[in-house]
């Protein structure tokens, strides 16, 4: 271990307490512990693994109805409902690296309507009218929230629009090659 000061090797090869930033250090309190230690499987590039399954039902109601009121004329509706309830560590909006479990519910009703009428066997008119929401609920428990918060991990790193950050987060962090 090198002094990044001097270049010289520290003593004991151990960083001295002096020089270690204290927020720092309580912002790597926040990772695990290595789980894992065979570096001929890693090659040094990681020292913990992560597993989990994610709960992800989802249900999804579909109703269509065709009519056709003469041989000229199609018609059809068709209605969608579609509700997706995700919980675990490894949900589809968790864009964060701190094994934070969480939830993420997604809706997405739509119908569609259709109206086809044949005037000869050459025209074709046809109406198509559809309607589509998407809605989306992600939450974090308090007990999981209060893992990532500056306050309640003792951090008191500088921030530069502290007024974008009204939960009062650690610093966001991306790990990969």
């Amino acid at each position: 271990m090198r002094d990044p000061l001097s270049g010289q090797p520290f003593p004991g090869n151990i960083i001295p307490a002096a020089r270690i930033n204290p927020d720092t250090q309580k912002l790597l309190s926040v990772f695990p512990l290595p789980n894992f230690f065979d570096r001929n499987i890693s090659r040094g590039n990681y020292n913990y693994i992560a597993s989990d399954t994610v709960d992800r039902p989802a249900r999804q109601e579909v109703l269509r109805l065709d009519y056709n009121p003469g041989p000229k004329w199609r018609t059809y509706f068709r209605g969608m409902n579609m509700y997706v309830k995700q919980r675990g560590l490894a949900v589809t909006a968790n864009s964060n690296q701190w094994g934070i479990r969480q939830s993420y519910d997604t809706t997405n009703p739509n119908m569609a309507f259709n109206l086809t009428y044949l005037p000869s066997a050459t025209l074709v008119n046809e109406l198509a009218l559809g309607l589509s929401r998407w809605t989306e609920v992600q939450e974090i428990s308090s007990s999981e929230l209060a893992r990532l918060q500056r306050d309640k991990l003792g951090i008191r790193l500088g921030q530069k629009y502290p007024q974008n950050n009204p939960l009062n987060l650690i610093p966001a962090a991306s790990f990969g090659g």
